[in-house]
């Protein structure tokens, strides 16, 4: 297992423990089903996008901030309400974002990126991005409470 599988394993591993620490109960409104196109993490009722960044990113530079494991968390309705798939300008925004960072990391784009609620895409696979030396699980290592 490679150190980035240690990194991750641990960033996932740290979302359980504050999910855990969390006051409130699971919204229930979200999926508690990470495969679900609809579940996002939810701490004290808020939904969350979560961005793992590693050093061990070596294509995609823009998930490499750094030396440490490095998580950048945007409020899912602040994220969604300046690109959302359901309008024509939040898709322009995220079609430029994406333009933007695959001409920053020599036009690859991550096939795991999509847009919230779009049922071809997991949103758990966008916290954790991969690449060829970079193991990403096979599942969503989050589960939360019951």
């Amino acid at each position: 297992m490679s150190s980035q599988s240690n990194q991750l394993s641990f960033g996932w591993k740290a979302l359980s423990w504050v999910h855990l620490k969390d006051p409130c109960s699971w919204p229930t409104n979200i999926p508690k089903d990470p495969e679900s196109p609809n579940w996002s993490f939810c701490f004290n009722e808020l939904q969350l996008f979560i961005n793992m960044s590693s050093p061990e990113h070596k294509l995609l530079k823009n998930r490499n901030l750094g030396k440490y494991l490095t998580f950048i968390i945007n409020p899912r309705e602040s994220f969604d309400h300046v690109a959302s798939l359901s309008t024509k300008s939040g898709r322009l925004v995220r079609a430029k974002i994406r333009s933007k960072v695959a001409s920053y990391i020599d036009d690859e784009v991550p096939k795991e990126l999509g847009f919230f609620g779009d049922g071809k895409s997991k949103e758990w696979k966008q916290y954790q991005l991969s690449e060829d030396e970079i193991m990403r699980p096979i599942d969503c290592p989050f589960n939360p409470k019951k």
